[in-house]
């Protein structure tokens, strides 16, 4: 389980992709704050030589914006990372957003 607050735009040049594809930007505030929980559990996979661990999130911002996560991460120890989510975001001025994502991170 983790609890995040953050402000201010994403890190991240790939996260900013998504978050600039995904989000409203009429109603983005790039200083807007950002409340972020996440519950999960991991599971030994593959002989014990990985972890998958099932997700959900929900994530609050100052302008009224929601989001809920649900997917699963497959953690293969060093090599690297997979993950499939399915995303909703709601806006209190647009109809909702929806979103399915295939992440993968290779580690060499």
């Amino acid at each position: 389980m983790s609890l995040s607050q953050t402000w201010g735009e994403p890190a991240s040049g790939v996260q900013q992709l998504l978050e600039d594809e995904f989000g409203n930007s009429a109603t983005d505030d790039p200083l807007a704050g950002r409340l972020d929980l996440e519950v999960g559990h991991g599971f030994p996979a593959f002989g014990r030589r990985a972890t998958l661990s099932p997700f959900a999130s929900l994530s609050l911002a100052d302008d009224d914006a929601r989001s809920y996560r649900v997917g699963s991460r497959l953690v293969l120890g060093s090599v690297g990372s997979l993950s499939l989510e399915a995303e909703r975001r709601e806006y209190s001025s647009s109809p909702a957003r929806h979103a399915v994502m295939l992440r993968g991170i290779l580690r060499y």
